[in-house]
């Protein structure tokens, strides 16, 4: 029964340690995806500031 226990135990740290790996992995695709919007979005007011820029009238 203790080595029962002790295996649980051990899993259960593994099993932290990866959630904890995957939770910093998470944060930094969410990190880049916001920053991607950010740039996407500045890119379209350029592209806005172009044509007006460049359009006749």
């Amino acid at each position: 029964m203790e080595n029962f226990e002790k295996d649980i135990k051990r899993l259960w740290v593994v099993h932290e340690d990866r959630s904890k790996k995957v939770e910093a992995r998470v944060s930094r695709v969410e990190d880049n995806v916001e920053g991607a919007d950010i740039h996407a979005a500045e890119l379209a007011e350029r592209v806005q500031e172009l044509e007006k820029e460049y359009t006749p009238e």
